[in-house]
This record gives structure tokens, sequence and C-alpha cells, in this order.
């Protein structure tokens, strides 16, 4: 018999995550576990992090790289959704949180060949 899992709320997946060590996705009570990146994706993240840094500096935008965790809603399932995106652009003038963007406008995922492989099936 399988023990049943009990989804978990904004509030205590956002307390889990602060004392993590390692980093968690939350998909509408749902969590997962962030797997490591390749030496390659790290590279392809960390040359599109530094040009979009060199290129916003002084324009009130700042680039984030994959620590910096993203909230979305899904308008389908009205789900709070938490994601670390490789490279993220946030022109938010204050917020309130120090770990999360609420209104990035610019959201860029390294994919690796098997996960495009996927997306094109």
């Amino acid at each position: 018999m399988r023990s049943p899992i009990y989804p978990l709320s904004v509030s205590e997946y956002l307390e889990a995550e602060l004392k993590s060590e390692i980093r968690h996705e939350y998909v509408g009570g749902e969590v997962f576990a962030m797997a490591g990146a390749s030496r390659k994706h790290n590279l392809i993240a960390g040359n599109i992090y530094s040009r979009l840094r060199s290129h916003l500096r002084g324009s009130g935008c700042e680039a984030f790289m994959s620590d910096m965790k993203v909230k979305l809603k899904s308008e389908i399932k009205k789900k709070s959704i938490f994601y670390y995106p490789d490279v993220v652009v946030s022109c938010e003038l204050s917020t309130q949180d120090q770990f999360i963007l609420n209104s990035p406008c610019l959201i860029i995922e390294v994919l690796s060949p098997s996960t495009e492989d996927s997306l094109q099936n």
C-alpha cells in the first residue's frame, strides 16, 4: 500500500526551501527536486547571463542566474508555480521578497538534448 502524499501549501514550500540544501520547484502543491546541470549547460547559461548583465547595466533591469525563484500563476488550473529558470530578467523597481521574482520580463531555459527531444514529440 502506498502512503498518501499530501500537497504542501505555498508557505510550507517557501519555509522548507529556505532551509533546504538543494533547490525544489513547486507546482500546485507538488514539490520536485532539481537535478544538477552539465558543464555545457552551465557554460551556455553563464554566457547568456553575462551578455544580458552587461547590456542591462544602468537600465534599471537586472539579470539573474538559476538560484532566483520565479513565481507564476497557472491560468488554466489556478495553481501557484515556483521554479528556477536558468536566466531571468526583471525590471521590478522594488520587491518585497529577496528570493522571488513576481514579474519577470524575460525567462530563458537552456534545454538538454533529451529535454528538447521530449518537447518535440
